[in-house]
């Protein structure tokens, strides 16, 4: 009687079992599979917006009916006539304007406009030519990368203008300093031509580490690495 007991009983559990692997195999799963991602590719490089420079271009251009897209004939006429401007005409300017300064530093008392004037009238001339043969490239539609390249060599030419202007400017101060200490019989006045230089110099190399920063060089490491700075 034991016998057929315990094989009825076995014969109940395996038919148990079988019905619970059945139900666990027909029930939904509730992890979800992970959906597939499209690859994102890298975006493609939009234009960069138009600076002063460009903008300034297309503002003179649009009266004449020459658009801002596209290189046409007027385009090329247009940068040709801002390039000649630039070569032939910049002096022709910088004279008329600088003839405008001297008579308004003749009115003046002081001798030290009378120095300044001509000596920021070569940085002036360069400043004009800069800016007429920057705008005869901003009439050109040019490529993304020669655009780009243009940029920066005018962001570092103008940026290299304002220092020089910025270093005459200091270098006429200190010799009408000088020539002051002298005429009033200054102790200083032995010491001017030193600190003429040292000043100059100072201001030098503190423009060029802010140009070479605002050009996108790590300045900070550089200096760190002479043991400048920290």
């Amino acid at each position: 009687m034991i016998k057929p007991v315990c094989l009825r009983l076995l014969l109940l559990g395996a038919a148990g079992a079988s019905g619970l692997a059945n139900a666990f195999a027909s029930a939904p799963s509730t992890a979800s599979a992970p959906e597939s991602v499209p690859p994102v590719g890298p975006s493609p490089a939009l234009p960069p917006p138009p600076d002063l420079l460009e903008q300034g271009v297309d503002w003179v251009l649009r009266p004449f009916g020459i658009e801002g897209s596209g290189n046409t004939a007027p385009h090329f006429i247009a940068s040709a006539v801002l390039l000649f401007a630039a070569v032939v005409l910049r002096r022709v300017a910088t004279r008329l304007l600088f003839s405008v300064f001297r008579r308004l530093a003749a009115q003046t008392k002081t001798t030290f406009d009378d120095k300044l004037f001509p000596a920021l009238e070569s940085p002036v001339t360069a400043l004009f030519a800069l800016i007429g043969i920057f705008a005869a490239l901003k009439v050109l539609k040019l490529p993304l990368t020669v655009d780009e390249a243009i940029r920066f060599v005018a962001g570092l030419a103008f940026s290299l203008i304002v220092l020089w202007l910025v270093l005459r400017t200091l270098h006429t101060a200190l010799r009408h300093a000088q020539s002051i200490a002298e005429e009033r019989s200054r102790g200083v006045a032995v010491f001017m031509p030193w600190i003429r230089k040292t000043v100059i110099a100072i201001a030098a190399i503190f423009g060029a580490l802010v140009i070479a920063q605002g050009q996108g060089a790590d300045v900070q490491a550089v200096l760190a690495g002479l043991g400048i700075g920290g």
